[in-house]
């Protein structure tokens, strides 16, 4: 009988040594876990820093991006008030460019009127002095 407690009780270490070795086993393969947990926690937390700092620089973007859209929108006006400016001034200059075009067709007829006048005169003058001439010579 003693010898079946001997037995046994060798039985119960070698179970117990076998169960110390799984046990042991596990808690390594635990603690790679738990390193392998560890890593993937430390980048995940990486990886929300750099999201919160991109989800703070957002807000600020946008407002960069209202600002040069407002900008944008103003100079717009800006040129469409030139723009404007500029067609008033061009309309303003062939309105007065047409105006001088007339005058100067008016003073063009004018001037030929002038000269078809002043041609008449002169073969009129010339005309009196031959008259003139031939009467001085008659009278003589």
């Amino acid at each position: 009988m003693e010898r079946d407690h001997l037995t046994e009780e060798a039985q119960l270490r070698r179970d117990l040594s076998a169960q110390l070795a799984v046990a042991q086993q596990r808690e390594i393969e635990a603690c790679w876990d738990a390193e392998e947990i560890h890593g993937m926690f430390e980048d995940l937390l990486a990886r929300v820093k750099l999201d919160e700092e991109a989800a703070a620089r957002i807000p600020k973007e946008w407002d960069e991006l209202l600002q040069k859209d407002a900008e944008a929108s103003q100079r717009a006006i800006e040129v469409l008030a030139e723009l404007e400016t500029e067609q008033h001034l061009r309309q303003k200059a062939e309105d007065r460019s047409t105006a001088l075009q007339q005058r100067a067709n008016q003073d063009a007829k004018v001037t030929a009127r002038l000269r078809r006048e002043w041609d008449e005169l002169r073969r009129t003058e010339e005309r009196l002095r031959s008259e003139r001439s031939t009467a001085r010579e008659e009278r003589d």
